[in-house]
């Protein structure tokens, strides 16, 4: 089960107990506990709730039927906001977040546009109200504005009583495709933010597996000792001090960062204002560690920090109360205020790792105000230098917002904030080139200046590291890597450069991290106005929302007709960037596309029903066409071509020309339509369990079709046309070989197996026949003629 689906499960059961007339506050009660079983079991997270929350808020807002209802949609708009400032900046004020809740309550009463515009936006609402409670805040207001937006959410359903039952308003609140809705435009919200979870962990696993640390000194303030969290509780911290804070491990809620305002300006920027290997020495250098660091500042070099040193009143502990890497009110507190009376800098070696994967290198002590020793120690964070957020925005224009964007990692900015802080234009300028290409192989040529310039790595020799000897190619690719994972490359290197394994990981990497921008790219701009197209609609027979893709198929047909040759590829590419988005949605709207295509019929009808497999279209590569070992869909556009399925179960349209083609292994189908040419169909095949066919179109029946034989060959002849298909070897020892075909189809079901061909063809026609026998008893009718 998805994430998305586990909050849809949720969704649906406060439905059900809301429609059940339970009041506010019990459904808050069971709604919170469902939650935090859910966060324990690591089944969902408060963020996969806020990305699911926004996707149903995005889709209410673009159902007609309530985006035409001013105070709703108004409502709606001010919740999806919040949302999505929360998504950008990891949270949002309680007030922010009790207006949202208070004016979707006041707003529920409004809608009379019918059940279905009541569940969606009863979709949108609890939603939301089930995202507050996931942030496990103590602020008792919320919980209560959340009790009274579901009481208003029961006297909504309560309107439409006699019309939705209990359980199918559960069903209708819970529909996939409320709570996926964003993946399909996520591109248009979040620049690809919501793939880095899935990309990011393949790019360090190609370019290196090793395990990052920042120590900080932690002081055990309540005397249960020092306490941590890890990487999951969703922290960044700058830690070396680079402008992007990583995803971190963290200091418990009861003790205390030693800390020291080094610029003054009331915050704690990043690690060089900590106590630990990212703080810089009085003597240029960096210390190896916490201990070290506060050593530094012993001024009369006793061994302690304490009164007697000039640093000492300047120092502070920051107790991070509600966990989120920033310092907030209150939270900065004179060594006074936090009970330490003075610092040891002695220390003695460990080698521990807590309970979060936090490891304590170092231990030592200070001294509090009672006089009693407590723990001090120097906790090495684990950390994630690709994770992480850009400390230093600029505010983008108006301009930005018609320009493709793609979410950036590591020590790469967002695409358009390079843009707006790269005074060459040189980004913006391959951007415009990319997006203007409609050649999509020139259009990866570009990609690869425009990915080494956002990176900042366009001016590197491309030869350096030995990389024109290897599969990488180009040093500038390992160069962009580094840029993007926040770290340098460390492995085994030969003589000249990079070792052939590395470069063959190095050389994936890349392709990985190119395959993401470029799918992101062309979302927003290639197939923005196909994406546009999707919308929702309400079925009544299932009782669900659904992905309504009948515009967008249109869209699909007239892209076809336009574009001549190139129309099925621009369809094989658009499919590709469905799949590579890699969501739930996408899912979702390629099925539906494929059962359109499926009732359409024609070349056209075979494409859209086959998207999702691989799609290799002629008119290059010599009039050669290869399909890979998966399942494919080779579509010939020039004369003359030859199609090779390989393995899998295949498709193959030579389209008009005498076309060579031959299925491979795996379960193939043959397409033909009218003016098809004389084509050679080579179908050897020695598996058992397949079933290869012959398919002709809507527009061909049985009768416009003649069966004859030379040799061993098997000829299928168009009536009143020059097409002709030769099945090699068809009958070749009667038939029971491994180059037969087991159907011939028509649009009408009927199907001609091996036996019916071989009986009609033991039948004579008209005109002049030979008829040949079989290896048995066999009766020949001549008809007429000689």
């Amino acid at each position: 089960m998805s994430k998305f689906s586990s909050v849809a499960g949720l969704a649906s059961g406060v439905a059900g107990h809301i429609s059940n007339k339970t009041n506010g506050s019990v459904a808050v009660a069971n709604a919170a506990k469902d939650v935090r079983d859910m966060k324990r079991k690591k089944e969902i997270s408060s963020s996969d709730i806020l990305a699911a929350s926004a996707s149903a808020s995005s889709a209410a807002l673009s159902f007609a039927p309530l985006s035409k209802v001013a105070a709703p949609a108004s409502a709606l708009s001010s919740a999806l906001a919040v949302l999505n400032d929360i998504k950008a900046n990891g949270e949002a004020s309680d007030r922010s977040l009790l207006s949202a809740l208070a004016s979707l309550a006041g707003v529920a009463g409004l809608i009379a546009s019918g059940p279905a515009a009541a569940a969606l936006f009863a979709a949108a609402a609890i939603g939301l109200g089930l995202y507050a409670l996931s942030t496990d805040s103590e602020n008792r207001e919320i919980a209560q504005a959340v009790s009274e937006l579901f009481d208003a959410i029961g006297s909504l359903k309560e309107r439409y009583k006699d019309e939705v039952s209990p359980d199918k308003w559960g069903g209708m609140v819970g529909s996939p495709p409320l709570w996926t809705w964003n993946e399909l435009q996520q591109s248009y919200i979040d620049g690809g933010q919501s793939c880095l979870p899935l990309l990011i962990p393949e790019l360090q696993k190609d370019f290196k597996d090793s395990e990052q640390n920042a120590s900080p000194l932690i002081l055990d303030l309540d005397g249960d000792g020092v306490e941590t969290l890890g990487k999951d509780a969703g922290i960044h911290f700058d830690h070396d001090g680079n402008g992007f804070a990583e995803l971190s491990g963290w200091v418990g809620k009861d003790d205390g960062l030693l800390v020291f305002d080094r610029n003054g300006n009331g915050e704690i920027d990043d690690g060089s204002e900590l106590f630990g290997n990212n703080t810089d020495l009085a003597d240029g250098g960096k210390a190896t560690n916490g201990f070290l660091a506060l050593a530094d500042l012993d001024s009369n070099g006793d061994g302690w920090i304490d009164a007697g040193d000039e640093a000492f009143s300047q120092l502070r502990v920051w107790k991070d109360s509600n966990s989120n890497g920033k310092v907030n009110e209150g939270e900065l507190l004179t060594l006074e205020d936090a009970g330490v009376g003075k610092l040891s800098t002695g220390f003695s070696n460990q080698n521990k790792v807590d309970e979060h994967g936090n490891k304590i290198l170092q231990q030592g002590g200070y001294v509090d105000l009672n006089g009693d020793t407590q723990a001090m120690d120097d906790v090495w964070f684990t950390f994630d230098s690709a994770n992480t957020q850009d400390r230093n925005k600029v505010d983008l224009g108006s301009e930005f917002s018609s320009l493709p964007n793609v979410a950036g990692f590591g020590s790469v900015s967002d695409l358009n904030q390079s843009i707006a802080k790269d005074s060459t234009g040189r980004i913006r300028e391959l951007l415009g080139e990319y997006v203007e290409e409609k050649n999509f192989s020139k259009k990866s040529e570009i990609l690869d200046s425009l990915i080494y310039a956002w990176a900042g790595v366009q001016d590197i020799d491309p030869n350096d590291r030995g990389a024109a000897n290897n599969k990488l190619g180009d040093a500038r690719k390992i160069a962009a890597l580094e840029r993007f994972l926040g770290e340098n490359y460390v492995n085994k290197w030969q003589a000249g450069g990079l070792g052939p394994n590395a470069a063959g990981l190095l050389a994936q990497a890349y392709s990985k991290l190119k395959d993401y921008v470029a799918t992101q790219l062309l979302a927003q701009s290639s197939f923005k106005h196909l994406y546009d197209r999707v919308s929702l609609s309400f079925d009544e027979a299932s009782g669900q929302f659904r992905l309504d893709v009948s515009l967008l198929v249109d869209e699909l047909i007239t892209e076809y007709q336009t574009r001549g040759e190139s129309g099925a590829g621009f369809i094989g590419e658009f499919a590709k960037n469905i799949k590579a988005l890699k969501t739930d949605a996408g899912v979702q709207a390629l099925e539906e596309i494929r059962r359109a295509g499926r009732s359409l019929g024609g070349t056209l009808g075979i494409v859209l029903a086959s998207l999702g497999a691989s799609l290799v279209v002629g008119g290059t590569n010599n009039g050669r066409l290869s399909g890979t070992d998966t399942d494919d869909l080779l579509l010939g556009v020039a004369d003359n071509e030859r199609l090779s399925g390989g393995s899998g179960n295949d498709t193959l349209i030579g389209g008009a020309g005498n076309d060579h083609l031959e299925g491979g292994s795996g379960s193939d189908v043959y397409y033909f339509e009218r003016g098809w040419g004389q084509d050679t169909v080579f179908n050897y095949d020695r598996s058992t369990d397949k079933v290869d066919a012959i398919e002709f179109g809507n527009d061909i029946s049985t009768d416009d079709i003649l069966v004859g034989r030379w040799g061993s060959d098997l000829i299928l002849s168009l009536k009143g046309s020059d097409d002709r298909i030769t099945l090699s070897n068809y009958l070749t020892n009667d038939g029971n070989n491994s180059y037969r075909l087991e159907e011939i189809r028509f649009a009408d079901g009927t199907i001609w197996d091996v036996e019916r061909i071989k009986a009609m063809l033991l039948q004579g026609g008209e005109g002049n026949d030979t008829l040949t026998g079989y290896a048995t008893d066999d009766h020949l009718s001549g008809g007429a003629g000689n």
